[in-house]
């Protein structure tokens, strides 16, 4: 190799090594920057610290979490409600016909109960609760356990 090469491969790298190390470098706290879960602890610590002592400060992050669930289980009890409320006038139209998948007996006969009352029927419409549900069939006989797996490992060629 020439002179003239060896020098400008070595002013390349000279010139690419920290060059390369700043690119990495900004990526990397462009990243921290960026990070979701560091950002919840970095701003409740960061303006409790630079705020004047008049100021208020973030609520804790604990707190306003607490908060969203309890918000959140208010509105699946509401959804849940509803549904009943649906299901119940659903029921009042249909006859009883058509309900969801899954359901037992005894709630069927809960939902035909409340049905007309729910759809503003009089209650002497309501139908006789039906009897108490039939007992399931029988559970299927467990399968047999699988053989013994009888392997025998013999040399390569044999």
């Amino acid at each position: 190799m020439t002179d003239s090469a060896k020098v400008r491969r070595r002013a390349t790298a000279l010139a690419l090594i920290p060059a390369t190390a700043g690119v990495f470098g900004a990526s990397v706290a462009w990243a921290s920057s960026h990070d979701p879960f560091s950002a919840a602890a970095g701003a409740a610590g960061a303006p409790a610290a630079s705020a004047p002592a008049g100021q208020t400060t973030t609520p804790d992050p604990q707190a306003t979490v607490d908060q969203k669930v309890t918000d959140l289980a208010a509105k699946i009890s509401q959804a849940q409600d509803r549904i009943a409320q649906l299901q119940a006038t659903l029921d009042a139209q249909t006859g009883g016909t058509a309900t969801q998948p899954g359901t037992s007996a005894a709630s069927k006969s809960a939902s035909k109960t409340t049905a007309p009352a729910a759809a503003g029927a009089p209650a002497a419409a309501a139908p006789a609760p039906a009897a108490a549900a039939p007992a399931p069939a029988a559970a299927a006989p467990a399968p047999k356990p699988a053989p013994a797996v009888q392997v025998v490992t013999k040399p390569s060629g044999v």
